[in-house]
Formats: structure tokens, C-alpha cells, sequence
């Protein structure tokens, strides 16, 4: 793991949400940090890490306090294998679908107040 972050990004770049949680611990008990590590970095960067250098160590830890694992099994998890690939793969679609909703209701409500507003 490579270096730690600031305090002030902690809470914004690195606490799970009791959602991120649940679909965690949905997870193989193996695979839950490297999970929950590449969410929060595609979250913070918009791109997945394709190793755990790129994972700041107290970030690592922090991550592995808040889903109940030991912080030394993100070093066991294969950025580059099968599970990861998927693991992105669902981490993707989760967040495009959630993007895709968020959308479509700030539009549907902008759209409502434009026909009030003409009509």
C-alpha cells in the first residue's frame, strides 16, 4: 500500500455507507476490502486501481475497521483476476444506474416546472 491521506478526506473519500455495507458483506469473506477499496477509489477518482499501491494505507485500514476484516487481506486480493474484473463490473453498473436515476428525477422536476412555467 502506498502512502496515507489526509484527515479531512477520510470522511468524504473513505466512509461506507450502510448501503456500500450491505453489498459488501454480500461478498466472499476474501474479497470484501478489495471491494470495498476499489468502490471508494472509483468514487473519489472515477477509475479503478489496478493494484494496491494505489490504495493509501490508512485508507486500507479504515476501510477494514468499518467492514469488520483484517486490513492485511487487501494484499491477498487480485486487482487484476477474474473476481476484481467483476467486482468492477458491479461496482460500475450499481453507480450508473444510480447516476441514471438521480438524472432522470432532477430532469423529470426541472421539466415539470418548465411546462408550468410556459403553459
Amino acid at each position: 500500500m502506498s502512502i496515507g491521506i489526509s484527515s479531512s478526506d477520510f470522511v468524504g473519500q473513505w466512509s461506507l455507507s450502510f448501503a456500500d455495507i450491505e453489498f459488501i458483506n454480500s461478498k466472499p469473506a476474501a474479497t470484501k476490502l478489495g471491494l470495498a477499496a476499489q468502490l471508494k477509489f472509483f468514487n473519489a477518482r472515477g477509475f479503478f486501481a489496478d493494484n494496491d499501491t494505489l490504495i493509501p494505507n490508512n485508507a486500507g485500514e479504515y476501510l477494514a475497521v468499518q467492514i469488520g476484516v483484517r486490513a492485511d487481506t487487501l494484499s491477498g486480493y487480485d486487482f487484476g483476476g477474474r473476481s476484481a474484473r467483476r467486482d468492477c463490473a458491479e461496482i460500475f453498473l450499481t453507480s450508473a444506474s444510480s447516476s441514471a436515476a438521480f438524472r432522470s428525477r432532477a430532469f423529470s422536476g426541472r421539466g415539470s416546472e418548465s411546462v408550468q412555467e410556459s403553459g
